[in-house]
């Protein structure tokens, strides 16, 4: 991924904490993903990573906990960051309909099956204005929330609170050894 804050977070993650980094595209393309395909492409890259953190990004957040849901019992991700995530949209598109449908998420199957949970959210975002809700949902989840104040969507080349989501799960799993 090369734009929004990607290049940055990912030079940030190798310099200054020693990992690496794997995107994954919406599928079957990032302009109408689709929920299954773009659920089975996260699983499978949770899979194929050694103690995963998975920093998802508005749909992919929806992705995310699809895939987290889906994990066998007894397997956990270890850390979940829900960037710009929702769970209602004001103005729904058609291509965003289907990742709307409740029955797609067991909440608290995902739950169950990742470690570390964290959402940052913003008072502005402008898909979703009910800040407030937002945040409601995420934290009746056990999820960290950080509402930063003017964020939007957090489309930005740089996004210090996404890093310092993605550095305090790096700390909590890595103190967790």
């Amino acid at each position: 991924m090369t734009s929004d804050c990607y290049p940055w977070l990912v030079a940030r993650a190798r310099d200054e904490l020693g990992i690496a980094t794997r995107f994954v595209e919406l599928a079957p393309s990032p302009d109408a993903p689709e929920p299954g395909p773009t659920a089975v492409a996260v699983a499978t890259a949770i899979a194929a990573a050694h103690e995963p953190i998975v920093l998802a990004h508005s749909v992919g957040c929806r992705a995310a906990l699809m895939a987290a849901a889906a994990l066998d019992e007894g397997q956990t991700l270890p850390a979940l960051i829900c960037l710009a995530g929702w769970f209602t949209v004001d103005r729904p598109w058609p291509s965003i309909v289907p990742w709307l449908d409740p029955a797609l998420f067991d909440l608290g199957r995902a739950r169950a099956h990742v470690r570390e949970l964290a959402a940052v959210i913003s008072d502005d975002d402008p898909f979703t204005a009910d800040h407030a809700a937002t945040r409601a949902s995420f934290e009746r989840l056990g999820a960290r929330v950080t509402l930063v104040s003017g964020g939007r969507h957090f489309n930005h080349p740089e996004e210090p609170a996404a890093w310092d989501a993605v550095a305090a799960a790096v700390a909590a799993i890595r103190a967790a050894r």
